[in-house]
């Protein structure tokens, strides 16, 4: 089997990436682990900001969702956004890696090399392709 790894990453619509983050085979992420406010506050400088996320358990627990609904202008619900959707993944490719450090470093190049203007463009069309998603009830597009 390829390897496989879960990374976390965030972007921002004036195209600031964040570096990715690995986590742990075996690790489960909790509410604890999961609060991700120095870099974003840092990103967006005061401006709003929307923080959207999956339905993974650290993204629903209580903690978590209390503590985005006092901190944050904005944020789409994790009931909202799609666990796995092929729809959203635009041009994504997959090519397999060997090896856990293979993987990594790919990640790593590619989240390096994301043009700020992609990125940008990217978050501009993120509503609007969701929409369609639901439009067509999770068909591909």
């Amino acid at each position: 089997f390829p390897a496989a790894v879960i990374v976390f990453g965030i972007i921002s619509s004036n195209g600031d990436v964040m570096p990715p983050h690995f986590f742990l085979k075996g690790l489960r992420l909790d509410s604890e682990g999961y609060v991700v406010a120095p870099w974003i506050k840092k990103v967006a400088a005061g401006r709003p900001y929307v923080f959207q996320q999956d339905s993974a358990p650290c993204h629903t627990s209580r903690k978590t969702q209390k503590w985005l609904s006092e901190n944050l202008d904005d944020y789409t619900s994790p009931n909202i956004w799609l666990p796995n959707s092929p729809d959203c993944n635009q041009g994504y490719q997959p090519n397999c890696c060997n090896t856990m450090a293979e993987l990594k470093a790919r990640i790593t190049l590619c989240f390096k090399k994301l043009p700020r203007d992609q990125v940008r463009c990217a978050c501009s069309r993120f509503q609007s392709r969701l929409k369609t998603v639901v439009e067509v009830r999770g068909a591909y597009f």
